[in-house]
């Protein structure tokens, strides 16, 4: 899911998370509860890695 959206969009930001498809797996509250605080840093990571 998060390969099609990064494909299509090459990056994701926060708010993608409360957008279809992220929406209906709850993935907002998923990413909350286990990357709170640090989500920002988390997805700047993760864009980049993917860019690369």
């Amino acid at each position: 899911m998060i390969r099609n959206h990064f494909a299509a969009n090459l990056g994701i930001k926060s708010e993608d998370f409360g957008h279809a498809p992220f929406l209906r797996y709850g993935v907002l509250g998923k990413v909350h509860q286990r990357f709170y605080g640090m989500q920002t840093a988390m997805i700047a990571e993760l864009n980049e890695t993917l860019a690369a």
